[in-house]
This record gives structure tokens, C-alpha cells and sequence, in this order.
């Protein structure tokens, strides 16, 4: 595998028809790793740039193996990422807005069209990650002090056992 560059110029790529892939170390995605448990692994993507009319685009798909942190029980979770990419690359916010309800935006300035490889990768990630990432088997309502444990008894069944005793 070729090294991968480290800036790009979509624009140029896209006008081309390229196609760039490749593994990212999930270690240098240093946004990304504050929501990560460990920063170990790889991304592993495919973005291919080409047109639409006249708007430059980057289609593909990027997948990565992440571990998060239960935010119940606050223990590792294994995460699958396996997220489509379709940018629209625009140069204004008002561009941005204008866009097909297909494409997300990829604002870059006209006076400044490239931009790190990484951070395209990294943001794709970002976007995929779970607001709230719990293990399936941590309780669901969001009530506080459950965690991944096993139930634990009712403390006041043994008041229903004295009651039940008294009649």
C-alpha cells in the first residue's frame, strides 16, 4: 500500500475522478479520541471524488472497530463504525445551505482548497458515534445508580415477608 498524503485538494481530486483508500491509526484522530476508551486500531476507508453537475463530491465508506465507554456501567464497548460518506464540497456556508438533502456539506475555502485527509476520516467517525453509548445490557431508562450488574434483591421484600408472617 502507497503512503497515504496527508493534505488533499478535493476539488482537483474530485475533477479527476480519484479514488484515494487506505488505514488511518486511529491514534492520530485526536478529536476523535476524547470519546474513545482506547486509541487503538485503524480506520479503514475508501472515498471515492468525482462530480455532480458541477458540484465536486467524495462518495464511499469508512470503517473502523472503536472502543468506547459504557456511559451506565463506564466499562469498554466494542463499537462497529461501517458509515457511508457522501460529501458535497462547497465553499460557503450559503453553499452549504443550498445543498441536495443527499450531501453533507465539506466547506473549504476558495482561497485555501486543501485539506487533511484525516480530518475528513476523523469527522465521518465523529458523526457515527452513539450520543450515549451503553452495553445492551445496561438498563435502557436512564435512571440513576443501574449499571451492567446483576439485579439486586428489593430490600423491602422483607417487609412484605414480615406482613405476610403478622397475618
Amino acid at each position: 500500500m502507497s503512503a497515504l498524503p496527508k493534505l488533499i485538494d478535493p476539488i482537483l481530486l474530485a475533477e479527476k475522478g480519484k479514488e484515494i483508500s487506505g488505514q488511518i491509526p486511529l491514534s492520530i484522530c485526536h478529536r476523535l479520541n476524547e470519546s474513545l476508551h482506547s486509541h487503538d486500531g485503524f480506520a479503514t476507508f475508501k472515498l471515492e471524488f468525482g462530480k455532480d453537475g458541477r458540484l465536486p463530491t467524495i462518495k464511499g465508506r469508512i470503517e473502523a472497530n472503536v472502543v468506547l465507554q459504557c456511559h451506565v456501567c463506564l466499562e469498554a464497548l466494542d463499537w462497529r463504525i461501517d458509515s457511508s460518506v457522501n460529501l458535497g464540497v462547497v465553499s460557503s456556508i450559503d453553499e452549504a445551505d443550498r445543498l441536495s438533502q443527499s450531501y453533507e456539506p465539506l466547506v473549504i475555502s476558495n482561497r485555501e482548497t486543501l485539506t487533511e485527509l484525516c480530518d475528513i476520516v476523523q469527522d465521518e467517525l465523529i458523526l457515527a458515534l452513539p450520543i450515549f453509548p451503553r452495553h445492551p445490557r445496561c438498563s435502557g431508562d436512564g435512571s440513576n445508580d443501574q449499571v451492567c450488574s446483576e439485579k439486586k434483591p428489593n430490600p423491602f421484600s422483607v417487609l412484605a415477608n414480615l406482613k405476610h408472617s403478622v397475618n
